[in-house]
């Protein structure tokens, strides 16, 4: 299938948000390669300029910064009512070592702001790997993002050189398994790295911010 852009993608996903959203037991697993996406995002983001300004040890307050920015943000009410409806959110996060021992890096800003971000406020499991686990691992490095979106199907996400998203292909369960099932694989393969050799990223601190309640620990 050919990846769709703009509005059209947005269309598919949307309908794919509202189907997972009504439906309960979901399961979404984002497997999401740092390197392809651009950081020309991460340097107009409020939260990632204090973050530069002040240095990892001001982890709180771009937290703080970074929930003003995520207000229009659709994704934390869609993923905190799949939550709601007994469904995971698990994102798994493959990055160069280099880029963790960059503390400037915007790397490192996600994964100790935005993944934290992401696993006290939009209830998801993060888990952190770099690109030399996978490789030891035997997996080979991925193109693409990809996304398993429930009893939706796979969303496929490339990207253009310069990091900028190109567009995304939809590939649903009932319509596109035989396309679809390698991508299950590769995603389910990557989680069991995860689980074992991966780390965990820690949650946010409840009170960074009073209007949003952090989703609640799995007991």
């Amino acid at each position: 299938m050919d990846p769709l852009t703009g509005e059209d993608a947005d269309s598919v996903l949307q309908e794919w948000w509202a189907y997972l959203v009504d439906h309960p037991g979901q399961h979404i697993v984002h497997a999401i390669w740092l390197h392809h996406q651009t950081s020309r995002f991460f340097s107009n983001l409020p939260a990632y300029r204090v973050w530069l300004e002040h240095g990892p040890e001001a982890v709180e307050n771009a937290l703080r910064q970074l929930f003003e920015d995520s207000l229009s943000w659709s994704y934390i009410a869609d993923a905190r009512a799949v939550f709601r409806n007994h469904g995971t959110n698990i994102r798994i996060v493959i990055v160069s070592q280099q880029a963790l021992d960059n503390p400037d890096s915007w790397q490192r800003f996600w994964v100790e702001v935005h993944g934290r971000f992401f696993a006290a406020f939009c209830g998801e499991e993060v888990w952190l790997l770099t690109e030399q686990q996978v490789r030891a691992a035997g997996i080979e490095p991925s193109r693409y993002d990809r996304n398993i979106w429930g009893d939706c199907g796979v969303m496929l996400t490339y990207y253009r050189p310069d990091g900028d998203e190109e567009g995304r292909a939809f590939l649903e369960v009932y319509g596109q398994i035989v396309e679809a099932k390698p991508h299950y694989e590769y995603i389910w393969e990557l989680l069991e790295l995860a689980r074992g050799q991966g780390r965990r990223i820690r949650r946010a601190p409840a009170e960074i911010t009073p209007h949003l309640d952090p989703i609640p620990e799995p007991e």
